[in-house]
């Protein structure tokens, strides 16, 4: 499905967020660069099919991540809006969310990380975690 998710290149959702370059995906979902607010921030949206959900499970996933826009701590990624959509017939939850310069996916394929690198990101890490728990997000997306 990554090829076809780069086909979407271009399209625009919501009737605000064009899909810019595709960034990466899966089956489960594919992320592009877009544009958010009246500032145009550098944002990515992420679009994942719901086709094969139940109507119940889509309703739980949107609200689980319309309500990641009330999330505020300095180790995540603030989410902007989320919400569904139709491409070609094909239905999707969104979610638009801050632009993240650099991630682990372009380092990992290339090198391991260092000890000190881990051990500079695992206190952060542990920290976000234990953010999103307290706030009741104990499921992946």
């Amino acid at each position: 499905m990554p090829e076809a998710w780069k086909e979407l290149e271009g399209r625009v959702i919501n009737k605000e967020f064009r899909l810019g370059d595709y960034l990466g995906g899966s089956e489960e979902a594919g992320v592009f660069l877009t544009q958010y607010g009246p500032e145009s921030l550098k944002a990515a949206v992420k679009l994942i099919p719901i086709g094969r959900w139940d109507p119940a499970m889509a309703e739980s996933r949107l609200a689980l991540l319309q309500s990641a826009r009330e999330l505020s701590d300095s180790h995540l990624l603030q989410v902007f809006q989320a919400g569904r959509t139709t491409i070609d017939d094909r239905e999707l939850l969104f979610v638009v969310m801050e632009y993240a310069d650099e991630n682990l996916s372009q380092f990992l394929p290339k090198r391991a990380l260092a000890a000190a690198e881990v051990r500079d990101m695992l206190e952060p890490t542990v920290d976000a975690l234990a953010y999103l728990h307290n706030k009741g997000f104990c499921m992946a997306i």
